[in-house]
């Protein structure tokens, strides 16, 4: 019946096919020009799919692929999710955890590759679509999933930025619950993480009655320090090189677009480069080599340009 339906709409369709067309002359017509549209947003990689972890009653970061098209955990217990990808799971799906490589522990998989991690501190989990680089893995056919856990943020000036997050969460099925915290603090150069999360849980319960030996306990921690500079250290000797301080400038641009048929094509730029008129010195820039140069001895890198106040004007047609 439903192959003799699908032919009567394709009649139909094929009937109503005979009556003529008139195509539309644009010329002809008044045409509206619609406003420029700017999208600002972030690039992603592409082939890679990524989740970002928010509340939930689970806090089993394997459960966090059922989100993605094409992946799901095959359940193992209520933190044994094993993950699978397109019909591939266990070893044939390369696991990744902040750059280490975790294959399964025990004959029935009870120590999976995600649950070394709770949801809680995971910062992103992201899965590279199609056939994964031998870069990936040894063990890539199904896949390769990385998971990037909470390491925290510098701050982009001298001061001391504090930040953090706390996750907690009761389920009923199993009279179960977890808590996590995590705290950071850093500044330009320097950063300090800790974080801890605890889950208990009983038998969980569905429709036929109690699932015996399905209780859960896990204790997690991180502890963590960062460092990085934006000094330009590395130097040859060889070619008489020295060590060139970081520095930071501030830019602003704008542009104006006018979009009255007269201007059409027009475009004003304007800006000011190095706003604050910051004294610096690239690492690869040249040599002066001219005594009457003003505070730079001769030998020593020459400066960058101070603020900059530009204008720009471009017209098309």
């Amino acid at each position: 019946m439903k192959k003799t339906a699908f032919k009567s709409v394709t009649t139909c369709l094929m009937a109503g096919s005979v009556m003529p067309v008139y195509a539309l002359n644009l010329a002809d017509t008044e045409q509206e020009v619609l406003p420029t549209m700017v999208i600002e947003g972030e690039i992603l990689t592409p082939a890679i799919v990524g989740i970002k972890p928010d509340m939930g009653g689970v806090n089993d970061a394997a459960a966090l692929l059922k989100r993605v098209p094409g992946a799901n955990v095959n359940s193992n217990g209520p933190l044994s999710g094993i993950a699978q990808y397109r019909g591939l799971f266990g070893d044939r799906v390369n696991v990744n955890s902040d750059g280490a490589t975790y294959k399964s522990a025990c004959a029935n998989a009870m120590d999976a590759p995600l649950s070394h991690v709770p949801t809680s501190l995971t910062e992103t989990m992201s899965i590279k679509r199609g056939i994964a680089s031998v870069s990936s893995g040894i063990e890539t056919l199904g896949g390769n999933i990385v998971q990037r856990t909470r390491r925290g943020e510098f701050s982009e000036n001298d001061d001391i930025k504090f930040s953090g997050k706390t996750t907690n969460g009761v389920n009923s099925v199993n009279n179960a619950y977890y808590t996590s915290i995590f705290s950071n603090v850093a500044n330009s150069n320097h950063k300090f993480r800790l974080g801890g999360s605890r889950e208990e849980g009983g038998n969980y319960d569905w429709d036929g009655g109690e699932n015996i030996d399905t209780s859960h306990e896990r204790n997690a921690a991180t502890l963590g320090y960062g460092y990085r500079t934006d000094d330009q250290n590395e130097t040859s000797n060889y070619n008489d090189e020295v060590e060139t301080p970081g520095y930071f400038i501030w830019n602003l641009r704008g542009q104006y677009r006018p979009q009255y048929h007269a201007v059409k094509g027009l475009q004003v730029g304007f800006g000011i480069e190095n706003l604050l008129d910051e004294s610096y010195r690239t690492h690869l820039s040249g040599l002066n080599r001219n005594a009457a140069n003003d505070n730079t001895a001769v030998g020593e890198h020459l400066p960058g340009p101070g603020r900059n106040f530009y204008a720009t004007l471009s017209y098309d047609w």
